[in-house]
């Protein structure tokens, strides 16, 4: 993928903010469409990762000078959004969309979560139902989608809010938490959950930004939703 700049073509920028399980994932999806990658993290493991899979890592405060100029500097066509908010700290996500105003952004994708409708009791839910967070943690990530949404609103601002269920994928399933004893089998609970594969929650990821509309809202779940205790036992 490229684009043309005084008939030079330019390679397609991606800023990963939030490198984790998913957004490694994504970034090599996006790296065989021919982007060059861009991925913040914390961690020291997280950012030799990155490195070692040809992504030019940033490690700085989100909300600092510097690191809000080399996002400007980057001008990407692509921002994925992965930090979920801390509801006793600030949220950095004011600062980030108003360093990115004026880029040349194709689709600014939020990760939020399905967990702002709060519990319906197993009962199907669409990006029509009303958010019911239940929890601070929720109530902080429905006033970031605010935050979102506001930017497409005022600023014209190509974002996307990705509503995200339960992630699996090679390295994340029950089998770990499960030996610890960290998670415990609950075969008679009846509790409706959905999740989504890491592979699929990419595919829907990049449809969000090549085919989603403007300040909207798109939940990514695999549709499958089964009792919590039969995704126990697949462990």
């Amino acid at each position: 993928v490229s684009n043309t700049t005084d008939g030079v073509n330019a390679v397609k920028q991606a800023l990963i903010i939030g490198c984790g399980y998913t957004g490694m994932r994504l970034a090599a999806g996006l790296q065989q469409m021919g982007f060059r990658i861009t991925g913040t993290a914390r961690s020291e493991k997280r950012l030799l990762g990155m490195r070692n899979a040809g992504i030019d890592p940033v490690s700085g405060s989100l909300e600092a000078a510097e690191t809000l100029e080399q996002f400007y500097q980057l001008d990407p066509e692509l921002v994925a959004y992965f930090v979920p908010p801390q509801e006793r700290e600030q949220d950095p996500l004011a600062a980030v969309l108003g360093a990115l105003s004026n880029s040349s952004l194709e689709a600014f994708l939020y990760a939020s979560s399905t967990s702002v409708y709060g519990d319906h009791a197993g009962k199907w839910v669409d990006e029509t139902t009303p958010v019911a967070p239940d929890n601070p943690h929720d109530a902080a990530r429905v006033a970031a989608e605010r935050l979102v949404v506001n930017a497409a609103q005022t600023v014209a601002m190509p974002t996307r809010i990705c509503r995200i269920t339960g992630i699996y994928g090679p390295g994340r399933t029950l089998r770990r938490p499960l030996a610890s004893g960290a998670y415990t089998l609950v075969k008679d609970h009846d509790t409706w959950v959905a999740r989504i594969h890491v592979d699929d929650l990419v595919t829907g990821l990049i449809a969000a930004w090549q085919r989603g509309a403007d300040g909207q809202v798109y939940n990514l779940v695999d549709q499958r939703p089964h009792r919590a205790s039969e995704f126990s036992c697949l462990a």
